[in-house]
């Protein structure tokens, strides 16, 4: 990876000088709309190139279990243990559970919930167990839920349509604290050319939660199908209206480990959960943006923006900054869920540098203003 710098135009300007992501160059499917322009969310996006979850972006981002401390579904027990980053890749594995007939699944939770208006889109590739790969969200209260992907890529010859048909879905559950009383979805199956398996090579798959009403999948930038107000039902007159955790996991399922209506069983066996060629999904990368107005925002940025140079980044206890002018600066520190760290004024001699020693490991969002102009750069500070 080389170098560059990224600019964002949105209700904030942001622009980075860090390592381009994977994803540079590849177009957002959608059209944000007239007059708009997409804008990258961070917190929701990461293209896993560092060497471990104890990394102070992936800490920022993820919570590598459920979000509510659920183990899972069917056989399914979530475990931070089977979750790790590899070869630029988040890798989530599966295990059989020591002693027991369960699972150990990996999962991870963003720290954070998102809203609509977002496209969402990951690069995956799919394990080749009976287990389920997925990228969905879910609200808090476990009644709103988008599926970009399931699918149960097994290379059994008896699963091959499952492994050649994954689907997207959506969920309205009425519930109570404890059951779900009723489910309204609607679920679509999509296949690739000759019925090719998913797990043989990394696709993308992405979804704009454009409304509560306007739900549209895409898959490897194709648009696949969309659902809205005339094809989804609920019981309380709301749709997907509610912010959701984003969660990329494998689980078991109770409709295939646990079947009735004489559907047949399907299980993973201990073979195949300890063969390293089958028990990993992959994900290469995952980001997110919003649609954002783009008009006249160009005016607004400071014209040294292409000069400006972070370093080092990442940073240890300063942080120095090069190709400002000879100007004063309002300086602000913000952390990517958009608490204030610090404040700051240079005039125009002093030195650009910022003494970062009080911040905590992550990564943050450094703000530059100047007679009404101003630019946002991104940067990580390291641990001690």
């Amino acid at each position: 990876m080389q170098f560059k710098t990224l600019l964002l135009l949105g209700a904030v300007i942001c622009a980075q000088q860090v390592f381009a992501q994977d994803w540079s160059g590849l177009p957002v499917p959608p059209d944000a709309g007239a007059g708009n322009t997409w804008e990258l969310l961070e917190e929701f996006s990461d293209d896993f190139n560092y060497s471990s979850k104890t990394d102070s972006i992936f800490t920022s981002k993820w919570n590598d279990d459920y979000h509510n401390g659920w183990n899972g579904p069917g056989l399914t027990h979530f475990d931070p243990n089977q979750s790790e980053i590899t070869g630029g890749n988040l890798v989530i594995m599966a295990a059989r559970r020591p002693n027991t007939n369960k699972v150990n699944c990996g999962v991870i939770t963003s720290k954070t919930q998102v809203q609509y208006p977002v496209y969402t889109e990951a690069r995956i590739k799919v394990s080749s167990l009976v287990l389920s790969s997925n990228f969905w969200m879910l609200s808090q209260d476990d009644t709103r839920e988008i599926d970009v992907i399931e699918v149960y890529g097994s290379d059994r010859p008896d699963q091959s349509w499952f492994a050649s048909h994954m689907s997207t879905n959506y969920h309205i559950f009425e519930r109570t604290s404890t059951q779900i009383l009723n489910d309204f979805s609607n679920q679509q199956h999509h296949a690739l050319p000759g019925n090719e398996p998913w797990r043989n090579d990394f696709h993308t798959f992405g979804v704009y939660w454009k409304s509560p009403t306007e739900i549209t999948f895409y898959i490897d930038g194709q648009e696949k199908n969309t659902f809205t107000e005339q094809n989804m039902e609920t019981y309380d007159g709301n749709y997907i209206d509610r912010p959701m955790f984003m969660i990329i996991d494998t689980e078991d399922h109770d409709w295939r480990s646990n079947p009735s209506n004489g559907n047949p069983l399907v299980v993973a066996t201990d073979a195949e959960l300890a063969d390293t060629t089958k028990n990993k999904m992959l994900v290469d990368w995952v980001r997110t943006y919003r649609p954002v107005s783009a008009t006249g925002l160009e005016d607004h940025l400071l014209p040294e923006i292409q000069h400006i140079v972070l370093y080092p980044n990442p940073a240890g206890n300063m942080l120095a900054i090069s190709g400002l002018e000879n100007q004063p600066y309002e300086l602000i520190v913000q952390g990517i869920h958009g608490q204030e760290f610090l404040q700051s004024k240079w005039l125009p001699n002093d030195p650009r540098q910022l003494d970062i020693s009080s911040l905590p490991s992550g990564l943050y969002l450094l703000t530059l203003k100047r007679d009404g102009l101003q630019a946002t750069l991104r940067f990580s500070k390291m641990g001690a």
